[in-house]
């Protein structure tokens, strides 16, 4: 435990030393001031921040943070700080924060791709982490857009554990596309337990990929315990 605690102060410090540099950079002069905005504001509920670094390395459980963060998500030029900070939402209980992140998701859509898949990955953390099921519709037709698929694995594994019928089209369609979202795609429908998968797992066999040949392998045996 003691250890822990040293690596998390260790890379908390790292992150304010490197915050404190990026500070001093003039580019940087609009995200800093909107960062000091939303510290103060953060501050005036009692709270002590000082950097970007205290909402990653704090486990923020006051719902009164979510007002607040959504007014500055999406408002930085450096879109990396509007992810952290959508991150920080994730030990909330707020009832609307899923709501706000299928929102999100549907912004960050017009991101270039590496901002858009950084978002995603937030995304999928927050979704799989809330597990609501009052928002089926919603995540299905997120998970219709192939990129949005390739980067929110976490909520099409979340779909097949509750066994949600409608997904499993969409899982059978992903077969056919990337080996990134293959392996998703057949570990989903493995979790249906429906062994009448198996013949279209078949033709993935003859994947020039090993590990894909692999993984089908292993997932065409758990189905056939369900035969």
């Amino acid at each position: 435990m003691k250890n822990n605690n040293f690596v998390a102060k260790t890379v908390y410090n790292s992150a304010i030393e490197h915050e404190l540099e990026w500070r001093k950079n003039k580019d940087n002069k609009h995200d800093v001031e909107l960062l000091e905005n939303l510290i103060k504001e953060v501050n005036n509920l009692g709270y002590s921040f000082k950097y970007e670094a205290d909402f990653l390395y704090r486990e923020i459980k006051d719902n009164r943070f979510f007002a607040i963060l959504k007014k500055y998500i999406g408002k930085f030029d450096n879109e990396g700080i509007s992810a952290n900070l959508l991150g920080s939402l994730s030990y909330l209980t707020n009832s609307e924060i899923v709501e706000y992140v299928l929102e999100r998701i549907t912004v960050v859509k017009n991101m270039d791709v590496m901002n858009r898949k950084m978002n995603l990955m937030v995304c999928d953390n927050l979704l799989n982490n809330y597990r609501n099921k009052n928002h089926i519709a919603e995540y299905l037709q997120i998970l219709n857009d192939i990129i949005n698929a390739e980067n929110l694995p976490l909520t099409m594994l979340m779909l097949a554990k509750w066994k949600v019928k409608e997904a499993k089209p969409l899982f059978i369609k992903y077969l056919n596309e990337a080996d990134s979202l293959k392996f998703t795609a057949i570990e989903a429908l493995v979790l249906y337990k429906d062994s009448s998968i198996i013949p279209l797992l078949k033709p993935l066999l003859s994947s020039s990929n090993k590990n894909i040949v692999s993984h089908v392998k292993k997932a065409i045996s758990s189905l056939k315990k369900y035969s």
